[in-house]
């Protein structure tokens, strides 16, 4: 369920310590362009009395009080440290961000360093009236869910009309959200063997080959994928109890598989059962997909 929406400002965004990225989210990748068009808006709106820059969507479970989860808002909320980390090294602020996030993803290290280099050459352009819009007015609507299917959701919700995201990586949130059930670690497996994959890569996967298999194994047509198309790789949870008859099958192969495949004979006889996967045929969501 939502336990809070409130505004808060980036001051107090960047203040909380329990704010943390789960191991499953995409590596950092946000490109000089979108630092640049983040540093114009907030010099352009400098003499606003507040200036909205969007919403971050929390999962914090029940019964505790010390592990915020960002389930969307990550890139931008990097960006935004970046930020305040520079201008008070530059000596324009007094604010010490709480975070001290590590990453050991060679692509979100990379694209850090260009960016933070990026904002090194443009933190000159800040007095201290944009020091302080930008601490003080500058806002974010923060969503606060007790529920990681419910924070999932709203992530969908927001970034299905969103333009940060390739379809494929509402894909991975998708499914990644029905894996409520998967421990952490499994997750951290899954998502760095996806993200080994090249951007061009999963481009070209998805829109050259998987979509248009899909669609034209039914006869329809696959000209283009895009965010309205994802709905060819979602199919039914292994886990409810309401599916139709044909998708039974599937079901009764999943459960199957884990359990031959977990069972302690394995340890000796060293067999590996596969789920018996075709590109045309119904998709399992969660670890199925993957």
């Amino acid at each position: 369920m939502i336990k809070e929406t409130k505004i808060i400002k980036i001051r107090d965004l960047l203040s909380n310590e329990y704010l943390n990225i789960p191991t499953y989210q995409r590596p950092y990748k946000w490109t000089i362009k979108n630092v640049n068009q983040l540093i114009d808006d907030i010099l352009f709106f400098k003499k606003r009395n507040a200036y909205r820059l969007g919403s971050i969507i929390i999962h914090k479970p029940e019964h505790t009080e010390h592990t915020e989860h960002i389930v969307d808002g990550q890139q931008r909320t990097i960006t935004l440290l970046l930020i305040a980390y520079t201008l008070k090294k530059k000596g324009i602020s007094d604010f010490s961000p709480k975070i001290n996030w590590e990453f050991d993803n060679p692509t979100s290290q990379s694209n850090i360093r260009t960016n933070y280099r990026e904002i090194e050459k443009r933190i000159k352009e800040f007095d201290k009236l944009s020091m302080s819009f930008f601490l003080d007015k500058c806002e974010l609507v923060k969503i606060v869910c007790t529920e990681h299917s419910e924070a999932f959701q709203f992530f969908d919700a927001q970034n299905t009309r969103g333009k940060d995201l390739e379809p494929h990586d509402l894909l991975k949130a998708f499914h990644l959200r029905a894996m409520s059930s998967v421990s952490e670690i499994k997750k951290s497996q899954i998502v760095k063997e996806w993200e080994r994959l090249a951007m061009d890569e999963l481009v070209g996967l998805f829109e050259n080959y998987l979509f248009r298999i899909r669609n034209w194994s039914r006869g329809y047509s696959a000209r283009f994928f895009t965010k309205s198309s994802i709905i060819v790789f979602k199919g039914i949870s292994p886990n409810s109890q309401n599916t139709a008859p044909f998708a039974e099958v599937s079901r009764i192969a999943h459960f199957y598989i884990e359990k031959y495949n977990n069972d302690t004979d394995r340890s000796i006889d060293t067999h590996h059962l596969d789920y018996p996967f075709q590109l045309d045929a119904l998709i399992l969501n969660g670890t199925r997909f993957f």
